[in-house]
């Protein structure tokens, strides 16, 4: 019924904000995986569950004077039965079975869903460069249905994702304002997941006055969807995200509003709540970084004309170091796969490992194929791939390096060292981030944000804090939350006061490493900025499993440091070369144990050191 174009199942599923794709994928994931034409076999014999929705079908139709069934027959038969899989999955998404039954009664028509004549005006404050595209129109419209005017007061900034994050304010035909909201706009297939793990992880921890979500809404024809979050807003109905605050709060203040209210507000219900655990560095950052491995989907006609001698197979018990040395364009095979993701727009699989020990590990190894046909192949997400051929486009190392490249470095990109000071250099962190992920950890796992910076944390009236943009939250390793926000802050503000050159970016490295080596700060207003990373590193230490070992957060600093320096479109220039020595310095502090407290006796780095020492694990 979901695949019948404008047809009544479509139609109520789209009303409820899910997308007929997304239901047919979790669908599929219960119920096998298959192409369509596998999962249509003619002479497949009914279940006994299905002849009874058949049977109820029917009686409908006789009741209606009709001698077979329709549309609504059949899905009113369905959810008077109640107990399929399509029906349990439906209840696992939210959808109400006794609302959609009513609504499948009453609905007579089944026309496109008339946006209303809502109009958009934009506040001076919000950024005239960020223009709304008509998709993003149409969904705000779409939420807002009812209302008069939607005024879009300015732009949540601060992310890397690439979501459009808005605050707007609904008004009334008859002027009355409704609380300002946060908008987020993304692709659906990320909308509907954040409200998955929201209600997983989130609705029942949160305290009882932070930011709620309220609302997805979607649309059938196009790729993004929208959420909605609601918040206690201040005196003037608005709040502010930390991004643009922070510069007004000061150090001083900043650093007790993280201590006394972002951390004592969430932490009894989220990074307190830890257990210790042990674990390999890529079980829990691998996902952070680009694909594995980039490859042009080849046909399997094509692929077994090649000589077998000359493919090379990809399953899960691979080597990453291994993968990384392939060469353009050679033929390999991926076997036990599962796809994450379906990039529809451009027809592209993003494969991933698919174990089920955590969601980190689930998304961990990804594998990016481009040019596959999303149509042809039947492909949905969470679907394990037997096998799939395809052609070397680069590796993650290549991506690394490609983004090292446009720091215009004044030295080798895939050089063995990086200049730091005087006679002195860095380890280059491209080089040996491997054996870092291959590292053991001893650390703690708790409830967590996924993606905390500057950008999703709101403060309300009372300083109360409010945290949004919830598509990572998950259990993971508490660390990552304070390791992410730490990048945040180096970019936001400490990188803004140096030179925007590559002796800026290594004056301020110098002070990374007194920050390390616990030595004295530097005079404001920079050392009031360091002041800030500071703070942050001591509350932190409150979250490790043993605040006199600081490996596992140096490890998780250092992978969030290589996937900062590939955000080009949203981190700037000297931003990712401060953040790029920081993965440095991090690694090079791995190569010591024992770390004292929130700092490092770290000594100075010598020339041409580029392995880190095996971890013993403790």
């Amino acid at each position: 019924m979901l695949d019948l174009d404008g047809g009544l199942l479509t139609w109520l599923t789209d009303k409820h904000g899910l997308t007929p794709d997304y239901v047919k994928d979790e669908v599929r994931r219960y119920m096998g995986k298959g192409k369509e034409d596998r999962v249509r076999y003619s002479g497949l014999q009914p279940t006994p569950r299905a002849a009874v929705v058949l049977s109820l079908a029917y009686d409908r139709a006789k009741l209606e004077g009709r001698s077979e069934p329709d549309e609504r027959d059949l899905l009113l038969a369905m959810l008077e039965e109640g107990e399929s899989i399509p029906c349990r999955l439906l209840k696992r998404l939210g959808v109400d079975l006794r609302t959609l039954s009513e609504q499948a009664r009453a609905e007579t028509s089944m026309g496109s869903a008339r946006t209303s004549p809502l109009r958009l005006d934009f506040s001076p404050d919000f950024d005239p460069m960020y223009a709304l595209s008509q998709d993003e129109v149409f969904i705000l419209r779409r939420m807002f249905t009812g209302y008069a005017i939607l005024r879009v007061e300015r732009r949540l900034t601060g992310g890397y994702s690439g979501a459009l994050v808005l605050l707007v304010t609904p008004i009334h035909a008859d002027r009355r304002e409704d609380a300002s909201v946060v908008v987020k706009i993304a692709d659906t297939t990320s909308i509907l997941d954040e409200e998955r793990r929201y209600k997983t992880y989130v609705r029942n921890t949160l305290p009882p006055l932070t930011a709620r979500l309220e609302q997805r809404t979607t649309a059938k024809y196009l790729d993004i969807a929208g959420l909605k979050y609601t918040f206690v807003a201040d005196q003037t109905g608005e709040s502010g995200s930390l991004r643009v605050l922070a510069h007004e709060m000061g150090a001083e203040r900043l650093r007790e509003w993280l201590r006394n209210q972002l951390f004592t507000y969430f932490s009894r219900t989220w990074w307190m709540q830890r257990t210790p655990s042990l674990f390999q560095v890529w079980e829990e950052y691998d996902w952070l970084l680009p694909p594995l491995l980039t490859i042009d989907f080849v046909p399997e006609d094509e692929a077994d004309a090649a000589q077998p001698r000359a493919t090379v197979e990809i399953d899960k018990h691979l080597q990453r170091s291994q993968v990384e040395n392939l060469e353009y364009g050679i033929l390999v095979k991926i076997k036990n796969f599962v796809v994450e993701k379906l990039i529809r727009n451009k027809n592209q699989l993003m494969l991933a490992l698919g174990t089920t020990n955590t969601e980190s590990t689930y998304r961990a190894c990804r594998i990016l194929v481009r040019g596959a046909d999303l149509n042809a192949s039947g492909h949905h997400r969470r679907e394990m791939i037997d096998s799939l051929h395809g052609r070397v486009w680069k590796t993650r190392r290549d991506s690394l390096f490609e983004a090292v490249s446009a720091l215009d470095p004044d030295f080798d990109p895939r050089g063995s060292s990086i200049p730091f000071q005087a006679n002195e250099s860095l380890m280059n962190p491209i080089l040996t981030y491997n054996l870092l992920l291959e590292r053991q950890i001893n650390g703690a796992i708790s409830h967590i944000h996924g993606d905390l910076h500057l950008g999703n944390i709101l403060i309300g009236p009372g300083d109360i804090p409010f945290l949004i943009d919830f598509e990572h939250t998950r259990r993971g390793h508490t660390a990552f939350d304070w390791a992410s926000l730490e990048i945040s802050i180096w970019a936001e503000l400490a990188v803004p006061l140096v030179e925007p050159t590559w002796e800026g970016a290594r004056a301020l490295g110098t002070w990374m490493l007194a920050l390390l080596q616990n030595r004295p700060l530097p005079d404001a207003p920079l050392g009031q900025a360091l002041s800030v990373v500071k703070a942050v590193r001591d509350i932190a230490g409150l979250c490790l499993r043993d605040a006199r070992k600081w490996d596992e957060y140096y490890a998780a600093l250092s992978i969030c440091a290589l996937r900062a320096i590939t955000w080009e479109k949203t981190m700037g220039l000297t931003a990712r070369r401060a953040i790029f020595l920081l993965a440095a310095l991090s690694q090079s502090v791995l190569l010591e144990t024992g770390k004292q407290g929130g700092g490092s006796s770290a000594s100075t780095f010598e020339d041409g050191e580029t392995d880190l020492k095996p971890s013993d694990g403790r």
